[in-house]
């Protein structure tokens, strides 16, 4: 590869505190850090210099090029904005600019988008003109958003209340969550959500059939309930029909739905309450798929993941499903790291995008459709 291509792919550096969807997941996130996030079967990312690019289907336009045409390499959306945050999952994207402004496009059945419509948005289309945002993270039909202020707002499908307001009803517009308190970091999951306030309390909400959101039980819950009590959160992930969050001490904890080891801690049983994971590890970031796997990074950059493989999307080169943490790519030292439905990419600390996992839809971004068990490098300037 020529020197020019190797230093722009490593100045691509990415953002967060991941929390999240989806996806790359966590708290307000550091203007001079870009974005990565990995959605049902399409990737979207973010350049140093603020520039968006999408890859993968394009059937609800969530790629925001204007078109619906699949892209199989990395192709640039919303040409003169520049962003410094991007989630995408199950066909519909949100990104934040570096002014703060709030942009989403694509899927908008249940209203996700926030526009105050029902339209599928092909191209990126200003949210909440009179807020400015600090973070945005997207569940299956269901989005969530802090503002500057850090105020919390959902809007989208709300039929477990995963919005958190206290209803069941759908919001096509940014609907205010749990008035006077201040949150750092939201997640939203299929059908249930999770949020940090600046204190450190983990509050969930939502759908709670496998336990996802933690409090013991199997019960919904309409509005954010305090989880985890007295321990203090510094990141969280919401996966499909599971929860995953990184303790202030660097403790990883999982919890819910368990059927393909996506919770990581050798058993396939689901787990009411957060349960410590890789007990001798810390981990700095954490990633949870919408098809049941997981992935996160120690404070050491050793990337590790588990849980359902069937496409290759852990990365061990195999298919075979994963009950406990297992180091990916070892010798290589990771920043961060994104989960779709069956595909995973992440930036290693040399600067470099990798992806692999399902490739049908081409969301790996390597030109092909070509199924990677391994992680692969992409050219971010094809």
């Amino acid at each position: 590869m020529k020197k020019n291509k190797l230093k722009k792919i490593a100045c691509f550096i990415l953002f967060l505190n991941i929390a999240s969807c989806s996806r790359l997941k966590t708290g307000i996130v550091d203007k001079m850090m870009p974005s990565l996030s990995s959605g049902t079967s399409n990737t979207c990312s973010i350049s140093s210099a603020g520039e968006l690019k999408c890859w993968g289907t394009n059937s609800y336009g969530q790629i925001g090029d204007g078109t619906t045409s699949t892209s199989n390499v990395p192709l640039a959306a919303d040409i003169g904005t520049n962003y410094r945050q991007i989630d995408i999952t199950y066909y519909s994207a949100c990104g934040i600019t570096t002014t703060d402004v709030l942009k989403c496009w694509g899927f908008n059945s249940n209203g996700q988008v926030g526009n105050g419509s029902l339209t599928s948005q092909p191209t990126p289309t200003v949210i909440d003109q009179t807020e400015k945002y600090s973070f945005v993270d997207k569940g299956t039909t269901t989005t969530c958003g802090i503002t500057t202020t850090g105020s919390l707002k959902c809007w989208g499908g709300n039929s477990y209340g995963q919005i958190g307001d206290g209803t069941t009803v759908d919001r096509s517009s940014p609907t205010i969550v749990d008035s006077g308190t201040i949150y750092s970091s939201v997640s939203s999951g299929t059908y249930h959500t999770c949020g940090i306030t600046t204190a450190g309390v983990l509050k969930c909400w939502g759908r709670n059939t496998w336990g996802q959101l933690g409090d013991g039980t199997t019960t919904d819950l309409l509005s954010p309930t305090v989880i985890d009590s007295g321990v203090f959160y510094s990141q969280v992930s919401m996966g499909r029909g599971y929860s995953c969050g990184i303790t202030t001490a660097g403790v990883l904890k999982c919890w819910g739905y368990n059927g393909v080891g996506n919770i990581g801690n050798g058993t396939t049983s689901n787990q009411l309450t957060p349960q410590a994971i890789d007990e001798t590890m810390k981990y700095k970031q954490i990633s949870t798929g919408d098809g049941g796997h997981t992935c996160g990074i120690t404070t050491t950059g050793v990337l590790k993941c588990w849980g359902y493989n069937n496409h290759g999307q852990i990365g061990n080169s195999s298919t075979t499903n994963q009950l406990s943490p297992v180091i990916i790519d070892e010798g290589i030292s990771y920043l961060r790291i994104s989960g779709g439905a069956s595909h995973t990419c992440g930036i290693t600390a040399a600067g470099i995008l990798k992806c692999w996992g399902e490739n049908t839809s081409s969301q790996l971004g390597d030109g092909s459709t070509t199924e990677k068990t391994s992680p692969n490098v992409v050219n971010w300037n094809p």
